[in-house]
C-alpha cells in the first residue's frame, strides 16, 4: 500500500454526504483525574462544544491487526458526551491521535511505547520508535518516544490503523440523554508534527535513521494528514503544524521537503484543517515576522501564523491553549518579552489573529488558570454562545456540512 499525494479540496466529502462542521470551544484534560470536571463543565457551559480525547497508535492497536482500543476506549468516550447531550444542544467528540509518549523525569527510554507492542521489536518498521530528549524549555528533564514516520513501512500499518478507525465509525451512533441516536464526532486529527527534540544515541536494535531523516519524517507526517481525509469523508480532518517551522510551512502552503522529494501542494489545497497546539502571540518560534532560512528552497520562511489568513475561510482552523498559553505570551515564559494574558487578551487573538473555527482549551490544573478562564468566560459573555463567538462560515473546500 502506498499512500497518495491528494490534490484539490475536500469538496462535499468522497461519499457525497454533508461534513461534520460544529465550531466552537472544545475541552481536554490531561491524565484522567480531572475527568469529571471536564465533562460538567462541558455540562454547564453552553459555549464548550464538546471534548476533544487524545489516543495513541498503541493504545489503539492492542496487537498485531487488533484495534481493540476502538471498543475500549474510543466508543465509551463517545458514549460520554452522547449522555450529556439532548436536543438542540448536543455536544460533539474532537479524536486526536497522538504521536509521541513523554515522561518529564527519568529516561527517554521509560516513555510509554507510542506504537503498538509487537511493532517495537520488527526490523520490517525500524522498531516503528525512536527516543528523543526533551527540547521544550518548559518540561526540560526528559523526552520520550515518536513514530519512526520516514519508514514507508510504518506509514501503511499507522494508515491501517486511521482506516480501522473510520470503518467503525462511518456508520457509528449512540443515544443522547433523550435516546436519540446520533453520532457525536466532530472531527479526527494528528497532534502536532513537531519532532520534538533531539534523537538520542541510546535507540533501539532497528532504529535508523536516513539521510535528511526530519524532513523525512515530516514528509510522512504530511502523507498521512492526507491519508485521514481519504479516511474520513464524513468528519473534520486536520493536523497540528507547528516545528519545525520550514517543514511546518510546507505542509500547509506547499513545497519540497529535500532534495530528490516530490512536491506537494499543502493542506490548505487539499482541504485538511489546520491547527497547533499553543497560542503563545507573542512567540518568536510562530511570529509571521521571525524568519528562518531554508536550503531547499532558497527562500526565508516564517513563523506558521503566518499562514493562518491564507487558511481562513477555506479550512477549519484549531488552535489549542495549553499551560504555556495561561502562564505567559511565549513559550519560555521566564523570557522578558512574555507576561500573563488575560482571557480576553488570548481569545481575541486566537479569534481575530488566527480566524480560530474551533478552540482547543486544556483544563489546566495549574493554579487558578483555569477557574479564572471560565470565570472571564462568563464575563466576556462568550459562555452562553454556542459557537463560543469563532467563525461559523462553512469553509470554502467543503460543499457541504452537517452543522446546527
Amino acid at each position: 500500500m502506498s499512500l497518495p499525494f491528494l490534490s484539490g479540496c475536500n469538496t462535499g466529502g468522497y461519499a457525497g454526504v454533508p461534513v461534520s462542521f460544529h465550531p466552537g470551544i472544545y475541552l481536554t484534560q490531561v491524565g484522567t483525574s480531572a475527568r469529571a470536571a471536564m465533562i460538567t463543565d462541558i455540562t454547564d457551559f453552553t459555549c464548550f462544544r464538546g471534548a476533544m480525547f487524545r489516543y495513541t497508535w498503541g493504545q489503539i492497536e492492542t496487537a498485531d491487526g487488533v484495534y481493540g482500543g476502538i471498543d475500549s476506549l474510543i466508543k465509551p468516550d463517545l458514549e460520554d458526551i452522547a449522555a450529556i447531550s439532548s436536543g438542540a444542544n448536543r455536544k460533539r467528540v474532537i479524536i486526536m491521535i497522538h504521536l509521541r509518549t513523554t515522561v518529564s523525569t527519568g529516561s527517554p527510554t521509560t516513555a510509554e511505547d507510542v506504537v503498538p507492542t509487537w511493532m517495537t521489536t520488527d526490523a520490517t518498521y525500524g522498531d516503528g520508535q525512536w527516543v528523543f530528549t526533551n527540547g521544550n524549555p518548559d518540561t526540560p528533564a526528559a523526552g520520550g518516544k515518536m513514530i519512526c514516520f520516514w519508514n514507508t513501512n510504518v506509514q501503511t500499518r499507522f494508515a491501517q490503523c486511521i482506516q480501522a478507525i473510520a470503518d467503525a465509525l462511518e456508520s457509528y451512533t449512540t443515544n443522547d440523554a433523550d435516546s436519540v441516536a446520533y453520532n457525536p464526532v466532530e472531527a479526527v486529527i494528528l497532534s502536532e508534527c513537531s519532532i520534538g527534540g533531539t534523537a538520542i544515541t541510546t535507540q533501539s536494535a532497528n532504529v535508523t535513521f536516513p539521510t535528511f531523516w526530519e524532513e523525512k519524517y515530516s514528509e510522512g507526517y504530511y502523507r498521512l494528514g492526507l491519508n485521514l481525509k481519504t479516511s474520513f469523508p464524513r468528519y473534520i480532518t486536520a493536523a497540528f503544524t507547528n516545528f519545525p517551522r520550514v517543514e511546518a510551512g510546507k505542509m500547509i502552503m506547499g513545497g519540497t521537503f529535500y532534495t530528490g522529494a516530490t512536491p506537494v501542494n499543502g493542506f490548505i489545497a487539499e482541504g485538511v484543517g489546520i491547527g497547533a497546539p499553543n497560542v503563545v502571540p507573542d512567540d518568536n518560534a510562530y511570529d509571521p515576522a521571525s524568519t528562518v532560512f531554508d536550503s531547499f528552497s532558497g527562500t526565508y520562511w516564517p513563523g506558521t501564523h503566518a499562514w493562518y489568513d491564507d487558511a481562513a475561510g477555506i479550512v477549519p482552523i484549531m488552535p489549542s491553549w495549553q499551560k504555556p498559553d495561561y502562564e505567559g505570551t511565549m513559550l519560555d515564559d521566564t523570557d522578558p518579552g512574555s507576561h500573563v494574558p488575560t482571557t480576553d487578551e488570548l481569545y481575541s487573538y486566537t479569534r481575530d489573529d488566527l480566524f480560530a473555527t474551533h478552540i482547543i482549551m486544556t483544563r489546566t490544573n495549574v493554579g487558578t488558570y483555569w477557574a479564572d478562564t471560565k470565570t472571564n468566560l462568563n464575563s466576556l459573555g462568550i459562555s452562553s454562545i454556542r459557537n463560543g463567538g469563532l467563525a461559523s462560515t462553512k469553509p470554502t473546500c467543503y460543499g457541504t456540512v452537517d452543522t446546527d
